[in-house]
């Protein structure tokens, strides 16, 4: 049995890259780190899932998981207008990012099925930078 949620962030990675929308935007499939200079990015941290059986036999087996991720913005000033520029930014790239999931909802074949199914904005400022991060869910369903 091969869990097919590592080959969900490597899909995801590809299919984000080859959109215009996306241009610009790194997008990694980990932890960005503290060293990395971005100025829009996806992470895509990571899974978490169980199997379960799918016939009375138990011979064959589905899995459940959750994919988790963040959306970042960074902009370079600062007060509310640079603020809400960041917040804007973060929002566009949700925006795109959820019509990648409804587009496609194997996310190229890679699982059954794929749904946005939680956010959260958090946003913070550095020196004459403010940022904006929407985390996110994605709950998938595949068969294995």
């Amino acid at each position: 049995m091969t869990w097919p949620a590592p080959a969900t962030l490597d899909a995801l990675k590809s299919i984000l890259e080859a959109r215009p929308a996306f241009e610009g935007v790194t997008v990694f499939t980990g932890p960005p780190g503290d060293d990395a200079k971005y100025t829009d990015a996806v992470a895509l941290f990571g899974a978490e899932g169980e199997e379960e059986p799918i016939t009375l036999s138990g011979d064959s087996v589905g899995d459940t998981f959750v994919v988790f991720g963040s959306i970042f913005a960074r902009k370079a000033g600062a007060g509310e207008a640079i603020t809400k520029a960041a917040r804007d930014r973060a929002s566009e790239l949700l925006e795109e990012f959820e019509a990648v999931v409804i587009e496609d909802r194997t996310l190229g074949g890679v699982v059954m099925t794929a749904e946005l199914s939680a956010l959260d904005l958090n946003q913070g400022i550095e020196p004459q930078v403010r940022w904006a991060e929407i985390r996110f869910q994605i709950a998938c369903g595949a068969a294995s």
